[in-house]
């Protein structure tokens, strides 16, 4: 089975908003407010194969925070 990640660029002269979206195995809504925290399993029952530990989207949240920037589920 084949997916996808879906990226989309919005910007104006003030503002850069990037939207990913994509076909993995999708995370459950009550663990929203734990993913941008360091080494946070989204799912210990899934294969450390089919998902990470958490670690880029933690990195990726400090770097859009150095830059004066937000980031959201």
């Amino acid at each position: 089975m084949q997916g996808y990640i879906h990226v989309m660029l919005r910007s104006t002269p003030e503002l850069l908003k990037i939207e990913v979206d994509d076909t993995g195995v999708g995370i459950p809504t009550e663990k929203h407010k734990d993913i941008f925290k360091i080494y946070g399993l989204v799912n210990e029952k899934i294969k450390k194969n089919e998902t990470g530990i958490g670690f880029r989207l933690c990195l990726c949240k400090d770097i859009v925070s150095l830059m004066g920037g937000q980031i959201q589920v």
